[in-house]
């Protein structure tokens, strides 16, 4: 009985969204300072957008949505 609950309180951490989630492409601006870097950063968020924009548009079609590969879902990093 031990194992089980313990089990069951691990599983319902790792379920749960961290409040602190922040999403893949977002940074701490203070690690990235220069202009170079900044203006990577600006096209890989455009990128993850128009991505993330094809995911809804061929999901809304679906019967069953797929979101997991949806890069407004994904982590920046893990976290556990």
């Amino acid at each position: 009985m031990n194992t089980t609950a313990t089990t069951l309180g691990v599983l319902w951490v790792l379920r749960n969204e961290p409040l602190d989630m922040r999403p893949l492409g977002h940074y701490p601006e203070r690690h990235f300072t220069e202009g170079p870097p900044r203006r990577l950063i600006r096209r890989f968020r455009r990128r993850l957008r128009r991505i993330s924009r094809e995911i809804r548009a061929r999901n809304a079609a679906l019967e069953r949505p797929y979101p997991y590969l949806d890069p407004q879902t994904i982590e920046n990093s893990v976290a556990i």
